[in-house]
Order: structure tokens, then sequence, then C-alpha cells
């Protein structure tokens, strides 16, 4: 069973390659929007939105990718 720390971790890494297939998409380079990744970037929240985290650190971590992932979302969206 995966840590918090891990699965933070992971979503991070998501964020990053959810981000950069955005940009391929929207450059003409990636032929469909990449819904997959961006499915299983937002279960990650929505599980971890309702899991309450007891390390100041990784709450503050979780906060930040959850605000970053929110913000990126509303631009993509406002693009298609």
């Amino acid at each position: 069973m995966a840590t918090i720390e891990e699965d933070l971790q992971v979503l991070d890494l998501k964020l990053k390659q959810l981000r950069l297939d955005y940009e391929q998409y929207f450059l003409g380079a990636r032929p469909r929007e990449p819904v997959l990744l961006r499915g299983e970037v937002q279960k990650m929240i929505a599980f971890y939105s309702n899991v309450s985290i007891q390390n100041t650190a990784q709450r503050f971590k979780f906060s930040s990718l959850c605000s970053r992932y929110l913000t990126q979302r509303r631009q993509w969206d406002l693009i298609l």
C-alpha cells in the first residue's frame, strides 16, 4: 500500500506530464486531448480531498498541487 508521500510524488509527476501533454495537444503534436491522464489526476485529487491528512507538510503539498491543477484546468477549459 502506498503512503501519502509516495502518492503526492506520483500526483506531482502526473501533473507535470499532463501539462506537457496539453501543451503538445494545443501545438498540434498530439492528435487527442489527454483525457485518461486528466481523469487519473482528478481521481487522486478527489480521493485525497476526502482524506484527513495529519502531516502539515503533506497537507500543504497536496493543497498546492490541487490549486496548481485547478488553475491549469481552468486555463485548458478556456482554450478548448
